[in-house]
C-alpha cells in the first residue's frame, strides 16, 4: 500500500562556488601522512571500472588504487569527520559523504576533493548515489534528502514528513529511484524526484542498503532481513534469510550475482535473484559495512577490515595495513627526508622520503617506547620500558640508520621518558624509579651511550628533559616539578627557581623546550603553559584558552611555537605565546609530539599510529 509524501524541493545550496574560487577554499594545514589506513573503521567502498576505486572511512579516510586493489594511497579529504558512503561515476568523477554536512566531489580522480555547501553543517549523510554524471542523490537522518543536477556544484535539499533515518539510494533510471532507512522505510519515485512515495517494505527492521539491476532490485537490513522488488520498486516483499545477523550493504556484480555483508564477518550472495541466498566462507568475524562487485574485482570493507575477491572465488583477507597501529610517543627529523616515529608495542617507522612511505618493525612487542634522539640520520637512541609492573628501563641504540639495534642491559624497575644528547657522547634520560613510588631518576652517558650511570633523583617522577648545550639542562615532571643544571648535570635542583604562586602544583609537566640559556617553556595538564625569559628562575602563565591535557611544546625562535594535546588539539603561536591559536588538521586523536626542521616542515604524531605533516607551519591554506 503506497502513503503519499509530497516532498518540496527547497533553496539551492552552492558546492565549493560561492564568491570564491575552488582554488580559495580553506583546508587544515595538518595533513595525515601515513600510508596506511591509518587504523580506522572501512565503511564504503565503490568502483569505477576493473581498476580504479575508492574506498572511506573514519576520521576523514579516503583511500584511492587505479590497479585493481594492489596499491591504496591516500588522499587528502580536507575532514576529520567520518566518511560513509562513496558513489564512482568514472575514474575521475565521484563524490563522497559522511558526518558533520560532509559531502565531496572530485573531477580529477581524487587528486583534488572540494567541499559542497549543502545545508545544515552538523548533519549527518549516509549515502550517495548518482543517475548521470550530473544527476546526484544523497540520502541523511531525519528524513534529508538532497540532490544536484550539475555535478555537485550546486545542490536543493528535499524535505517533507518523514524523519526517519535514510541509510541508502539506488535507481532504476532517470526516473524510478528507491530510498531505505529505520523501521523499514522504503520511500519511491517515479519521476526522476519530483515527488516521493512511502512504500511498504514487509518488515519493521531497519534497510541499511538498497541496490537494482535492472527492475529487480534488493535492500538488507537489520536482523538479516531481505526485501525484494521485480517491478522497480513498486513493490516489495519480504525474503527468508539465513542469517540473523545486522546486513549492512548489498551490490549486484554486472553478472546479477547479488551479494550482502554484515555484522561478524556476514557474506552472503544469490545468483537467482530471489530465494536461493546461500551464507559464503568469510575470512573474518569483523564487521563488514561496504562492498562493491563488478566482474573485474570485488572488495568488501569493514571494521579494521579489507577483503578482496579471490580469481578462483570466495574472498581474501587484504587487511594488512588496516589495523590500528600502535600509539605512538615520538618523532624526530634530522633533514628534510630522514625520520623516525616510535611508540607502544617496540614499534619503529622509519622514513628515507620526508614521510610518504614509511618501513615498520617492532623490536620488543612487550615494550614501549617513549622518546627518541639522533644527532645524524645513521646514529641515535631510544629509549622507554620493557615487561610487567615494576617495569624495567629500555635503551637501544644504532649507528646503521635503525638496521641494526643494540640494547644496553635492562634497568632494574624503572621507565625512561625522556632522552636528551649535548653531542655525540654527553647524553641523559629521565624518568621513573618503579620500586620508588613517584621518585624521579636521571642518567648520564659520557661515552654515546655505551654505559649510562645514575646522576642524580628527584622527589616526583620526571616526563622530559632538555639542554641547550653541554652545561645547562632543565627537566619537568609531575607535581609541577622543575629542576635545572648548570655544571653538566653533576647537580640537579629547584632551588633559585620560583615558581611558588605561579605553577600549579597539581599539575604535571610533560614537556619543556628552551631556545638559548635564558628563553623556555614548559606544557603539561590542563592546558598549562609556562614561559620563563630567565633561565628558569621566574616563570609566567599563559593563556592556552584550553584544559585539555598537553603532551609536547616546542619553539624554534622567540616567537614562533606549537603545542599538541589530547583529542586531536595543535596550538600555535606567533608572538612567544602571548596569543595562541588553533591549527586544524589534528583528527580528534591524542597527539604525542611535535618536531619541526624549519618554520615549514613540521610532523606529528599521536594515538593508532598518527602521522601528520605540514609544510606551511601548520597554517590552513588555500586549495
Amino acid at each position: 500500500m503506497r502513503w503519499p509524501v509530497v516532498l518540496a524541493c527547497l533553496a539551492v545550496l552552492g558546492c565549493e562556488r560561492s564568491t570564491v574560487g575552488t582554488d580559495q577554499l580553506a583546508q587544515p594545514g595538518w595533513q595525515p601522512q601515513h600510508a596506511t589506513f591509518e587504523g580506522n573503521q572501512l565503511y564504503a567502498v565503490a568502483l569505477a571500472d576493473k581498476n580504479v576505486g575508492w574506498i572511506v572511512g573514519g576520521e576523514g579516510a579516503i583511500l584511492h588504487s587505479e590497479d585493481v586493489g594492489a596499491n591504496w594511497s591516500y588522499q587528502s579529504s580536507g575532514t576529520v569527520h567520518d566518511l560513509r558512503g562513496v558513489a564512482a561515476f568514472d575514474g575521475d568523477t565521484a563524490w563522497v559523504v559522511g558526518q558533520k554536512g560532509s559531502v565531496l566531489r572530485t573531477i580529477t580522480g581524487g587528486r583534488v576533493w572540494l567541499p559542497c555547501f549543502v545545508g545544515v553543517p552538523d548533519h549527518n549523510y549516509n549515502a550517495v548515489a548518482y543517475v548521470d554524471a550530473h544527476h546526484v542523490w544523497v540520502v541523511g537522518d531525519t528524513g534529508t534528502i538532497i540532490t544536484t543536477s550539475d555535478g555537485g556544484r550546486s545542490w536543493r535539499q528535499v524535505s517533507g514528513s518523514v524523519e526517519y533515518n535514510l541509510r541508502g539510494i539506488a535507481f532504476v533510471d532517470s526516473r524510478r529511484g528507491t530510498v531505505v532507512g529505520t523501521d523499514g522505510t522504503i520511500l519511491g519515485t517515479n519521476d526522476g524526484g519530483a515527488t516521493w512515495e512511502e512504500v511498504s517494505s514487509g518488515t519493521k527492521q531497519h534497510l541499511l542498503s538498497v541496490c537494482f539491476s535492472g527492475d529487480k532490485g534488493w535492500a538488507v537490513g537489520s536482523g538479516g532481513a531481505i526485501v525484494y522488488t521485480a517491478d522497480g520498486g513498486a513493490g516489495w516483499s519480504l525474503l527468508e534469510s539465513p542469517v540473523g545477523e545486522d546486513l549492512v550493504d548489498v551490490a549486484v556484480s554486472d553478472q546479477a550475482d547479488v551479494w550482502a555483508v554484515g555484522r561478524g564477518g556476514t557474506i552472503l550472495s544469490s545468483s537467482d535473484s530471489e530465494h536461493n541466498w546461500q551464507v559464503q566462507p568469510s575470512p573474518t568475524n569483523r564487521d563488514l559495512y561496504g562492498l562493491s562487485v563488478n566482474s573485474g574485482s570485488g572488495w568488501i570493507v569493514g571494521a579494521y577490515t579489507l577483503l578482496r575477491a579471490a580469481n578462483s572465488g570466495g574472498w581474501l583477507d587484504n587487511s594488512s595495513g588496516t589495523f590500528p597501529l600502535a600509539t605512538l610517543e615520538e618523532v624526530v627529523f634530522v633533514d628534510d627526508d630522514n625520520g623516525w616515529a616510535v611508540g607502544y608495542g617496540g614499534s619503529i617507522l622509519r622514513t628515507v622520503d620526508g614521510g610518504h612511505s614509511w618501513d615498520y618493525q617492532s623490536l620488543r612487542k612487550n615494550s614501549w617506547f617513549y622518546d627518541a634522539h639522533f644527532i645524524n640520520k645513521d646514529t641515535g637512541w631510544l629509549v622507554g620500558s620493557v615487561g610487567l609492573f615494576p617495569y624495567d628501563g629500555l635503551v637501544v641504540g644504532t649507528v646503521d640508520g635503525g638496521q641494526n639495534w643494540q640494547p644496553q642491559p635492562r634497568f632494574d624497575s624503572v621507565t625512561f621518558r625522556g632522552l636528551v644528547f649535548a653531542d655525540s657522547t654527553d647524553g641523559w634520560i629521565v624518568g621513573t624509579a618503579e620500586h620508588d613510588t613517584h621518585r624521579g631518576i636521571i642518567y648520564h652517558t659520557a661515552d654515546g651511550g655505551h654505559t649510562w650511570q645514575k646522576q642524580d633523583s628527584t622527589l616526583w617522577e620526571l616526563y622530559d628533559i632538555e639542554f641547550v648545550w653541554f652545561y645547562t639542562g632543565w627537566a619537568v615532571g609531575r607535581k609541577g616539578l622543575i629542576v635545572r643544571t648548570v655544571d653538566k648535570g653533576a647537580h640537579w635542583s629547584s632551588d633559585g627557581l620560583d615558581t611558588t604562586g605561579v605553577i600549579d602544583h597539581d599539575v604535571t609537566l610533560r614537556a619543556v623546550t628552551f631556545i638559548d640559556d635564558n628563553v623556555g617553556w614548559v606544557a603539561g595538564d590542563d592546558g598549562s603553559v609556562y614561559r620563563t625569559l630567565d633561565g628558569g628562575v621566574t616563570w609566567v602563565k599563559q593563556t592556552t584558552g584550553t584544559t585539555h591535557d598537553l603532551a609536547d611544546v616546542l619553539f624554534i625562535d622567540e616567537r614562533t611555537g606549537w603545542v599538541t594535546g589530547m583529542d586531536g588539539l595543535i596550538l600555535y603561536t606567533f608572538n612567544g605565546g602571548a596569543y595562541w591559536t588553533i591549527q586544524g588538521g589534528g583528527m580528534n586523536r591524542n597527539l604525542s609530539c611535535i618536531t619541526f626542521i624549519n618554520a615549514y616542515n613540521g610532523w606529528i604524531v599521536g594515538e593508532n599510529g598518527t602521522i601528520l605533516k605540514t609544510s606551511l607551519g601548520g597554517r590552513w591554506y588555500a586549495r
